[in-house]
């Protein structure tokens, strides 16, 4: 109870920066002033040690709307921006430690790579595969679950063996699936997994390799990358652009409502269902005040920013449901016209016509 507390108390700080950083911005639109730079950027320092990915974003977008603010000339324009920008480096560059442990692991898709996957692994929610290189002849265990409180697991003698190629996408599961997927090798808790054809023996116990998760109530995914396969930086871009648009689906609109498998999980539900209305309503709201889309400007990089920074880090369901909480104001924000418009137009229809 006290780390969800701390962490709700977290977030809710993380929301109240944010929220004065746009606020701050919303003010430099309707008259530049350096008072408003100045507010923007103490919020960009106190949010530096709650959400690091939120001040890097926040960072970029505040120079950005300075450069969109409407009713500046070019000269002004010119010198406002250079400030915000020189300012949102200066912090950034102050922000030393998380630079280089970013340059140390592989740049910045080597750490983006490292978070989901950190993410994924040991949750019911995942829904990245683990990458895991193999060569031919090389033998995989499929981890089992420890037996719970007051039982006693008792192990196969002669685990299953399944033979597999050295490119193939593994799903542990516990049942079987009706439908299953093609290129989909499903395998179950205690397997082992021998990379090769049927002629290929299993290892020695001493030289198998566990799996990277071990499932407890769902399945579990593993890609098998060949050892022989371009790696390195060479491989994270394709890598990290087959990943986007998984993400960017599951940053949207996860939970979905077709995947609910615990009575737990259907307490969310009326909250997806809200913010599926409010995602609808956003278009038409832009639409319709598309003439002040400079205003709107600091909002849309920021909702967009974070659910595509989302989208690259997040690995499993449940801390993405909680780190989307701090878009769910300000696309709220954004749908409201809509929605009072849609309103507005119920309660017309609904209403009985006045007598003449």
């Amino acid at each position: 109870l006290m780390l969800w507390s701390s962490l709700n108390l977290k977030d809710a700080l993380a929301l109240f920066l944010i929220g004065l950083c746009l606020w701050c911005l919303a003010r430099f639109h309707a008259g530049a002033r350096w008072s408003a730079l100045v507010g923007a950027s103490a919020a960009l320092v106190l949010m530096e040690s709650l959400r690091w990915y939120v001040f890097i974003g926040l960072a970029i977008i505040v120079p950005l709307a300075v450069v969109l603010a409407p009713r500046l000339s070019l000269v002004p324009r010119l010198r406002w921006s250079a400030g915000a920008a020189l300012v949102s480096a200066l912090l950034v560059a102050s922000n030393g430690l998380g630079i280089a442990g970013m340059a140390s692991g592989g740049g910045p898709l080597a750490a983006l790579e490292s978070t989901r996957q950190g993410m994924a692994q040991q949750t019911r929610t995942g829904f990245i595969d683990i990458p895991v290189q193999a060569r031919e002849g090389d033998t995989l265990v499929v981890p089992t679950s420890p037996p719970r409180a007051g039982t006693t697991s008792t192990p196969e003698s002669t685990p299953p063996i399944v033979h597999v190629s050295a490119n193939t996408r593994l799903v542990v599961v516990t049942t079987l699936p009706a439908n299953p997927i093609p290129g989909t090798v499903y395998v179950r808790p205690g397997d082992v997994v021998v990379v090769g054809g049927a002629g290929v023996s299993p290892a020695p116990s001493d030289r198998r390799t566990v799996l990277p998760r071990a499932p407890e109530e769902g399945g579990t995914n593993a890609q098998l990358v060949p050892a022989t396969a371009p790696g390195g930086n060479d491989a994270l871009v394709p890598r990290t652009l087959g990943h986007l648009p998984i993400g960017v689906m599951h940053a949207l609109f996860a939970p979905f409502p077709w995947a609910i498998g615990r009575l737990a999980d259907w307490l969310t539900l009326p909250d997806m269902l809200l913010w599926y209305g409010l995602l609808a309503a956003v278009p038409w709201t832009l639409w319709r005040a598309r003439h002040l889309w400079r205003s709107w400007s600091p909002l849309l990089l920021f909702v967009g920013g974070i659910l595509l920074i989302l989208a690259l880090t997040e690995g499993n369901v449940g801390t993405l449901y909680r780190h989307r909480a701090m878009v769910i104001p300000f696309v709220a924000l954004l749908a409201a016209p809509s929605l009072l418009t849609v309103g507005r137009w119920a309660r017309a229809r609904l209403s009985p016509p006045r007598p003449a």
